[in-house]
């Protein structure tokens, strides 16, 4: 695929200045939350560019068992290429049944978890949300799913009703937003008493015992927590041979080392900080508490 500035337009282009610096997901994530998620809207609109074939429906690191008698998910042949994005939902929602409930998963990106969930977990209904216009607009394209319904919104300003969901998902998009506390108070408000909260994202490691007080203290009662950087670490490697191929086929040259550090493969600086343990990858279940709902907080920029 040859690269042709003349095709991109001016936003695309902001882009690709961006997309030319070294260990790109490592700055971002010392960057503010604002700059952060400007940037990941930009970096969907350039997917729109250059995915016309539809194979990047995941944005997550993967993950993959380290114990070699784990059992596995059994998935369709047209979802095996995207195994190890997809065992990430079902490492989430283990334990948890979906089945007849209302869902919502809030960050959704290009909506491949969404679709997992509703094909395989039939909850009643599950809606997919996202900042970026252009996720969502790909979403509703590409998926034709019973139950299954995308819109644009704001992590921190749910357009929903108090009581509306028994379950509320969210992978490895929060440490985008502009204020992680109200966004835990809005989850806490959408969803009904004692519905579910399934969490996982990555932090550097000193940050993981605030994390833990947050989610406490927003009103959220932790059923099991896990530190699964391992298991991120290890899909990473089995599955780099297959992002590898897909970056190359489908990335401009000139963007190739941008596009490996965003999806962390071996060698990369986001690799490293998992691999040096300076970043660290928990998983959450929890469930919303019965005691007094949290007042929102002041937007933290």
């Amino acid at each position: 695929m040859s690269y042709r500035p003349a095709t991109i337009d001016p936003e695309g282009r902001t882009l690709a200045q961006l997309l030319r610096l070294d260990g790109l997901p490592s700055k971002v994530f010392s960057l503010s939350p604002a700059i952060g998620r400007a940037i990941v809207r930009l970096w969907y609109h350039y997917l729109a560019y250059i995915d016309p074939d539809h194979e990047m429906t995941f944005m997550n690191y993967g993950y993959a068992e380290t114990d070699p008698h784990a059992a596995l998910p059994v998935l369709d042949r047209e979802d095996e290429a995207n195994r190890y994005c997809i065992q990430l939902y079902q490492h989430l929602t283990t334990g948890v049944d979906l089945k007849g409930r209302d869902v919502l998963e809030v960050g959704c990106g290009r909506g491949g978890g969404a679709s997992f969930v509703t094909r395989y977990l039939k909850p009643a209904s599950l809606t997919g949300i996202d900042v970026a216009a252009r996720a969502i607009d790909y979403c509703r394209r590409h998926y034709r799913t019973a139950g299954l319904t995308f819109a644009r919104g704001d992590a921190v300003a749910l357009a929903f009703g108090h009581d509306s969901f028994d379950a509320v998902i969210n992978v490895e998009s929060s440490h985008y937003y502009r204020s992680m506390p109200r966004f835990l108070a809005e989850v806490r408000r959408v969803l009904k008493p004692g519905g579910w909260f399934l969490f996982a994202d990555f932090r550097k490691r000193e940050e993981i015992p605030a994390l833990r007080r947050q989610l406490v203290e927003a009103g959220f009662e932790v059923v099991r927590e896990a530190n699964i950087t391992d298991s991120i670490l290890r899909a990473l490697e089995v599955d780099n041979e297959r992002k590898l191929a897909l970056i190359h086929k489908r990335v401009p040259w000139l963007f190739r080392k941008a596009f490996k550090e965003f999806a962390a493969t071996p060698g990369s600086a986001s690799y490293e900080s998992f691999s040096e343990a300076r970043w660290e990858y928990s998983s959450f279940i929890m469930r919303r508490t019965e005691n007094a709902s949290p007042t929102h907080p002041q937007t933290e920029d």
